[in-house]
């Protein structure tokens, strides 16, 4: 007499949709639904837990959080965090000139001064990311300027700290809102 043992694995096939909506909802909450397809045919029947994920990229700018609709009252709502001071990052200016004309010279004086900022807060090992922004001059007349200005924005890893508004620029903000 032959006897054999074997366990039988039922795996749903379990999706995360997304509602589509005519007009985003007023709260700024995403919905999306789990849904489990039960399997087809003979299956024991048993209860367990699924778990599902979806990767959005480029979510709208309305999208405060999102609500998962689950079976029954299975609801999960989570909200992003909207601190938006503490996900942009920081951004520096630095302005090179030069009195002869030189651009190379402009940029290299903007660096020397990205440079000299990179240790800022007792950072040691710093490196940052800039880019070109804005480059201008002034030539001509009877003094005979050739003056070049170019200024960059840096992002340092790690971050510089988050400089703090003043009361005057709050208070402006509030004010000019209402």
């Amino acid at each position: 007499m032959w006897s054999v043992k074997f366990r039988l694995v039922v795996i749903p096939d379990v999706q995360l949709l997304r509602m589509v909506y005519v007009q985003p909802p007023q709260d700024g909450i995403q919905d999306f639904y789990l849904k489990a397809i039960p399997p087809s045919g003979v299956a024991a029947t048993v209860i367990s837990q699924v778990t599902a994920s979806k990767k959005w990229i480029g979510f709208p700018a309305w999208v405060k959080g999102i609500r998962v609709h689950g079976e029954k009252s299975g609801i999960v709502v989570i909200k992003f965090d909207q601190d938006d001071d503490q996900n942009k990052p920081v951004r520096r200016r630095f302005k090179g000139t030069s009195k002869d004309g030189s651009f190379e010279k402009a940029l290299a004086d903007a660096l020397a001064k990205l440079n000299k900022a990179l240790p800022a807060g007792g950072v040691n090992d710093a490196s940052a990311t800039w880019k070109v922004v804005n480059t201008s001059g002034q030539i001509g007349g009877i003094a005979g300027l050739n003056q070049l200005s170019v200024v960059i924005s840096a992002e340092r890893q790690p971050p510089w700290s988050q400089k703090k508004k003043s009361k005057k620029l709050l208070q402006k903000k509030k004010s000019f809102g209402r």
